[in-house]
């Protein structure tokens, strides 16, 4: 009895699982819709490689837009909750741009639509600038566009040794830069255009190196020919009204500061183009024999180096800010020696107010008048920067500047005056540490003895053994220095 009552008992519940497992079977086999697209966003794709396409609710969770189903519609209740299902066939609309295939639309952009031009990587095989672009750039009505589009084309006819067309543009860059009311943008194409003017001269400078002349503007191209002349005189000339120009448009400047570097920068283009005229010009000898031949004769082109810095000279007084103004003329007196023009630098020396300033320009002209092997100049100059350097009133400028100028005399050589220059300083200390310095470097050079020499007869016994030990430190350095330089030569 108990056996028939349990056996009856399984069956009946197994016949109530297959029957509620029938609903669960028939929604799994119903033909269902494509579900959401595995893309990026929504409505992205088609659905066919979703990971829920066999979801017929079209969504993650199974509930889709339609009254939710309970178990007595099909629904699936799995031990977690009650997760609803759409009916048979039923799956979510695509949605907004789902069937769009821009950018690889074609119909857009046939390929027929396309010419078969072939492409333009390379520049065209242009030289020289044509009278066409400087004739483009002189129609633009806007006088900064204009102003810059022409001195584009100068600095590019500069690079190509067209001067004339150069000249032309920057000519009219400037008529145009003075009318721009705009102060900013006044003041920046006044500075490109002095730059460029700058940039010119020294380019027809550059053309009097050697004897060959170029074609101007308006002439036909032809081959140079090495045994023509460069007329240096014209070129000199020419240059001369470059920088004059560019000096007017600096005083033309409204910012102060704009205004005052500018000068400076042609005066540093006009000092450096007469070091050129005397270094690097040809210097024929010029016939004249009405001449005696044992008179000492002034180049022409000499003469008009010369001038160049007299000019320079009178633009750096234009500046107003004296630290502008004086290192303009120590820039010009530093070109004149180091084209050996000693006469002409030590004046514009002299033109600078500053002691300080002053001692570093005639320090700098004693050292190339020294190694120029100008002795007698080179001390009467030295001594007018000890007397620049005496008239510092307070101590430490003087003694830092009495420092620089033993400095100098001791790397030309002249011990004997940085010997007589350490009065100069203002305390005691410093005068030992510039005498171990002036003994060092005898040693150094071969003049151990005389170095003795003055040891003895001048120094004070308390600090004669510093500067003997200062002494043999300079005669072991350059024995350390002359075997290092032979070493070094027998390894190769």
């Amino acid at each position: 009895m108990t056996r028939a009552r349990f056996e009856n008992m399984v069956s009946a519940a197994v016949t109530l699982g297959f029957a509620l497992s029938l609903p669960i079977f028939a929604t799994a086999q119903a033909p269902s819709g494509p579900g959401l697209s595995s893309g990026s966003g929504a409505g992205t794709g088609t659905g066919m490689s979703s990971a829920i396409g066999r979801n017929p609710s079209g969504s993650i969770s199974g509930v889709g837009p339609n009254r939710p189903l309970g178990p007595e519609a099909g629904g699936f209740v799995p031990s977690s909750g009650f997760v609803p299902l759409l009916p048979p066939g039923y799956s979510v609309p695509l949605g907004p741009g789902a069937n769009v295939t821009f950018p690889d639309n074609q119909d857009l952009f046939s390929i027929s639509s396309f010419s078969e031009e072939a492409g333009r990587t390379n520049p065209p095989n242009l030289s020289r600038v044509q009278p066409r672009e400087l004739e483009f750039a002189r129609s633009i009505s806007d006088p900064g566009d204009r102003s810059l589009t022409l001195n584009k084309v100068a600095s590019v006819a500069i690079f190509g040794s067209q001067m004339q067309l150069a000249h032309r543009a920057l000519g009219e860059a400037a008529e145009a830069a003075l009318t721009i009311t705009d102060r900013t943008v006044h003041d920046l194409r006044l500075i490109a255009i002095i730059n460029g003017l700058n940039n010119l001269s020294e380019a027809l400078l550059r053309e009097g190196k050697a004897d060959l002349s170029l074609p101007e503007f308006n002439e036909p191209e032809e081959p140079l020919s090495k045994s023509s002349k460069v007329d240096r005189e014209m070129l000199i000339s020419r240059a001369e009204l470059e920088w004059a120009r560019a000096a007017f448009l600096a005083t033309r400047i409204y910012n102060p500061t704009y205004h005052t570097e500018m000068l400076y920068r042609v005066v540093e283009s006009q000092a450096f183009g007469s070091q050129t005229v005397v270094n690097e010009f040809p210097h024929d000898e010029p016939k004249d024999d009405k001449e005696p031949a044992n008179q000492q004769k002034t180049h022409p082109l000499d003469v008009r180096a010369d001038r160049m810095l007299v000019k320079a000279s009178e633009d750096a007084r234009l500046i107003n800010r004296p630290v502008w103004r004086d290192r303009a003329l120590v820039t010009a007196a530093t070109a004149a020696a180091h084209s050996k023009q000693y006469a002409r630098a030590v004046q514009i020396s002299r033109l600078i107010p500053q002691p300080e300033v002053r001692t570093d320009a005639l320090v700098k002209v004693a050292e190339s008048q020294a190694r120029g092997n100008d002795a007698e100049g080179a001390t009467a100059t030295y001594h007018e920067a000890a007397n620049a350097v005496s008239s510092i009133p307070l101590d430490d400028p003087r003694a830092i500047l009495t420092g620089v100028l033993i400095d100098n005399l001791i790397s030309v050589g002249r011990f004997e005056d940085a010997r007589r220059l350490i009065v100069l300083y203002p305390d005691e200390p410093r005068r030992l540490v510039a005498l171990g310095a002036i003994a060092e470097s005898q040693g150094f050079r071969g003049a151990s003895e005389s170095a003795i020499e003055w040891i003895t007869r001048e120094v004070p016994k308390e600090h004669q053994p510093v500067l003997y030990r200062k002494l043999r430190f300079g005669i072991l350095a350059a024995v350390e220095q002359n075997r290092s330089r032979d070493m070094s030569n027998r390894d190769r």
